[in-house]
């Protein structure tokens, strides 16, 4: 299998809705609880289990608040520069010729157009390098030099929303810290699928229930992660509202 196909199958992964995630692996463990044998642990293992579950809980929710943060944080810088970005058109309206500026307002809808295409660090830094080395080598002596300056300087002052969001969108969890989290995870999800419950099928629904829940835990953080989750949909709405509305509006649904 071929990197892209897993990457293509990873995405299709975290694009499944969380409550569907939920039914799917309360079935299965509720299945597994059934055929698996259970050992007998002895006290200094049910101690160790103990300890690795107060550890998890204590590694994982900082790791997902800040997540939480990172998208909220998107999500203002996002707005900030869009509002930027429209203020930046607006200038564009001093400029007479017409060709100078339906160029430049094509060049910077090619940037927000980027942008919301590739959704990543370092978005549109082509275009918006392209844009501003444009106006940067634009005719002193023309009729709009004025004009051009004035939304060069505006694009200037843009750079520190773009340098805020690339820190930001560089904010996602290392490599090494997933390691931690899905040893811990691994440990605690362990306990409630090995431990002996007997026969009794409420225990069982209720062991069910913990491991699909602690597993969905750990979803929900690649979703955040991955700027995939239910509240990460909406930080590019500004961008995509100026695009849809032909540089009128950056207002989006949930305002």
């Amino acid at each position: 299998m071929t990197v892209v196909k897993i990457r293509l199958m990873f995405k299709a992964f975290l694009k499944v809705r969380l409550s569907y995630y939920f039914i799917i692996l309360f079935i299965f463990f509720a299945g597994l609880l059934m055929v698996l044998p259970k050992p007998v642990l002895s006290s200094s293992a049910l101690t160790l289990f103990s300890i690795n579950s107060f550890l998890f809980g204590f590694y994982f929710t900082p790791a997902l608040n800040n997540q939480k943060s990172r998208i909220e944080e998107l999500g203002k810088v996002i707005r900030t520069e869009s509002v930027a970005l429209f203020k930046i058109l607006v200038k564009t309206r001093k400029i007479i010729d017409d060709k100078v500026h339906d160029k430049v307002q094509k060049m910077i809808g090619d940037y927000i157009r980027a942008c919301v295409s590739e959704r990543k660090a370092g978005c549109g830094e082509k275009e918006y390098d392209k844009l501003i080395g444009e106006l940067v080598h634009f005719d002193p002596k023309h009729k709009d030099a004025g004009a051009v300056d004035s939304i060069l300087d505006a694009l200037a002052e843009n750079q520190t929303n773009r340098t805020t969001f690339d820190m930001t969108m560089g904010r996602k969890i290392y490599s090494n810290e997933w390691y931690v989290i899905l040893t811990l995870f691994s440990v605690t999800l362990a306990l409630p699928i090995i431990v002996d419950i007997g026969h009794n099928p409420v225990l069982h629904i209720v062991a069910s229930m913990l491991c699909a829940t602690l597993t969905l835990l750990l979803i929900t953080l690649l979703k955040v992660n991955f700027l995939v989750h239910k509240k990460a949909k909406g930080i590019w709405a500004p961008m995509e509202s100026l695009l849809e509305s032909d540089f009128r509006s950056i207002d989006d649904k949930e305002d």
